[in-house]
C-alpha cells in the first residue's frame, strides 16, 4: 500500500524550496508540491482546510495512471467474482467505478449528484421514487443541469441537456438487480445530521457511508476518512491517490472484495 503523503513541498522563487513539515500546518493530503508566490505562503498554509488539492500533483498522477491503471485494474477485475451489482450512489461514484472495469451501467446514478436527505430517501424506496419522473428543468448556481424528482434536486453535473440527462437515466433504471444493490452515501458535511444517519440506517441494501465527521468513525457501516477529520467539507471522492491511478474512495475500502459478498468490516483499509 504506497503512504500518504504527509508533508507539502512549497516552492518559493526567492529561496527555492521549502519543506514544511507536518507539525506547521493542519491539514496535508495529496499535496507534494505548489508553485506560489513567496507572498501567499501565510494563506495557502492558512486555508489548508479548504479542500486544496494540488493541480500539479493530481496532474501527476492523471499523467502517470495512463501508463500505470490498465494493469493496475486487471489485476483488480481479476478477483471480481461478480457484475450483476447494482451501485446507487449519491454522486459520480457509480459510474466512474463501472467505467474503470468495463462494467454495464446497471444504475441510474451514474454521473448524478444527490444532497443528503434527497439522497437518502430515494434511496430507501427505490422502486417507488424510480417509478416518478423527473421535472421541473433547471440549471443549480454552478451552472449545471438539474431536475426534481418527487420534491428533491438531482443534479446532473456531466449532461449536456435535460433531455440528455433524463434519457439516460430512464434507461439506466430499468436495469437494476434489486436482488444485488449496494448503496453509498456521501456524507459532504463536516458534522452529519443525526436524522441523515438514521436514514442511512434504515436502507434496506447493503451499504456504506464515507464520512469526515469523527464522531461517526465507529458507527456501523462507516467508512471515516480520518486524515481530513479537520477539513470543512468532504475532498472529492474521484481524486486519484498514487501513480496507479487508485482513487480516493479506493484507498479507504476494498469494493471489490464488498462487491464480492465480503463483510463490510473486512473491506475497510487505512482506517
Amino acid at each position: 500500500m504506497d503512504s500518504i503523503p504527509n508533508y507539502i513541498m512549497l516552492s518559493f522563487p526567492e529561496k527555492g524550496r521549502k519543506s514544511i513539515k507536518p507539525k506547521d500546518i493542519e491539514n496535508r493530503w495529496l499535496c507534494h508540491l505548489f508553485l506560489y508566490d513567496r507572498s501567499e505562503k501565510e494563506s495557502i498554509i492558512k486555508n489548508m482546510d479548504t479542500n486544496v488539492i494540488s493541480k500539479l500533483h493530481q496532474n501527476w498522477y492523471r499523467l502517470t495512471s495512463k501508463i500505470f491503471e490498465k494493469s493496475y485494474r486487471k489485476k483488480e477485475f481479476q478477483r471480481l467474482k461478480r457484475s450483476d451489482f447494482s451501485l446507487i450512489c449519491s454522486n459520480c461514484v457509480a459510474g466512474l467505478f463501472y467505467h474503470s472495469y468495463n462494467l454495464p451501467f446497471l444504475s441510474p446514478t451514474i454521473n448524478t449528484d444527490f444532497n443528503g436527505e434527497g439522497f437518502l430517501v430515494f434511496a430507501n424506496d427505490l422502486e417507488v421514487y424510480l417509478n416518478k419522473p423527473i421535472l421541473d428543468e433547471h440549471l443549480t448556481k454552478d451552472g449545471f443541469i438539474a431536475g426534481t424528482l418527487s420534491e428533491y434536486e438531482i443534479i446532473f453535473p456531466h449532461s449536456k441537456t435535460f433531455e440528455e440527462a433524463t434519457h439516460e437515466w430512464n434507461r439506466r433504471k430499468e436495469r437494476i438487480n434489486f436482488n444485488n444493490v449496494i448503496v453509498m452515501w456521501n456524507a459532504k458535511e463536516k458534522i452529519v445530521d443525526s436524522k441523515l444517519v438514521c436514514l442511512f440506517d434504515k436502507l434496506p441494501y447493503r451499504k456504506m457511508m464515507f464520512t469526515i465527521d469523527e464522531s461517526l468513525k465507529n458507527h456501523p457501516n462507516t467508512i471515516f476518512m480520518k486524515e481530513f477529520k479537520t477539513f470543512s467539507s468532504m475532498p472529492l471522492l474521484t481524486y486519484r491517490t498514487n501513480y496507479k491511478g487508485q482513487r480516493l474512495y479506493e484507498y479507504y475500502f476494498d469494493w471489490i472484495s464488498f462487491i464480492n459478498g465480503d463483510s463490510f468490516e473486512s473491506c475497510l483499509k487505512n482506517q
